[in-house]
């Protein structure tokens, strides 16, 4: 029983990081098109 929820409470820590890491990129992506429309 605890396996499984070790590996799941990993998997979903790893996902968070990414999330994390693809939202700064979509914001640095808007602030460069925010100063190409300028």
């Amino acid at each position: 029983m605890g396996f499984p929820i070790a590996i799941s409470i990993y998997l979903l820590h790893r996902f968070e990081n990414k999330i994390e890491s693809l939202e700064n990129a979509i914001v640095q992506l808007a602030e460069v098109v925010k100063q190409k429309k300028e």
